[in-house]
């Protein structure tokens, strides 16, 4: 019985291993940007290993810290996302993996900004579009601050993304 049972399954799965799955991934540098200097200072749940590398880097100076105190101000007070501060809320919807929740103009309205805009000129000239204008200001001001260093940075990463495609294309 428990032959005929490990055949069943095993025929079973056979059949159902021919699906096809194909992805998709592109650089995206407006994402890129917003991923770079949220990580750089040190908001929420970031990793200080980003603005540690930065600041090796680059060093880190008063105006910085100035400037990046605004930017986790507003990030505070824009953010919110239950499954990221709920862990039964969020297993019970997401399981194990990042929540799906925490991808929306509802929860993080500068994160969708720059995800779903096509270049970082169209997100830095349309920030009043998610945030008063004040703060729509202080934020061009906060990327402007950056702008040479984080400039570099993308330079890069876009030059690796190249690079990478170059290799799976052929």
């Amino acid at each position: 019985m428990r032959l005929l049972l490990f055949v069943f399954m095993l025929v079973i799965s056979l059949g159902q291993a021919s699906a096809k799955i194909t992805i998709n991934a592109e650089y995206h540098p407006p994402t890129d940007l917003f991923a770079l200097m949220d990580g750089i200072s040190r908001w929420g749940f970031n990793d200080s290993a980003y603005h540690d590398a930065w600041a090796e880097r680059f060093g880190w100076s008063r105006d910085d810290r100035a400037i990046t105190r605004f930017y986790r101000r507003y990030r505070d007070r824009t953010y919110f996302d239950r499954a990221q501060v709920d862990r039964k809320f969020r297993a019970d919807r997401d399981g194990i993996f990042a929540a799906r929740s925490s991808f929306s103009v509802d929860t993080d309205p500068l994160a969708e900004h720059f995800i779903k805009s096509p270049t970082i000129q169209a997100v830095l000239s349309s920030l009043d579009n998610i945030a008063s204008a004040e703060d729509a200001k202080k934020l061009r001001m906060f990327y402007e601050h950056f702008r040479p260093k984080w400039q570099l940075l993308l330079n890069e990463s876009k030059a690796f993304a190249s690079s990478v495609q170059d290799l799976t294309n052929g």
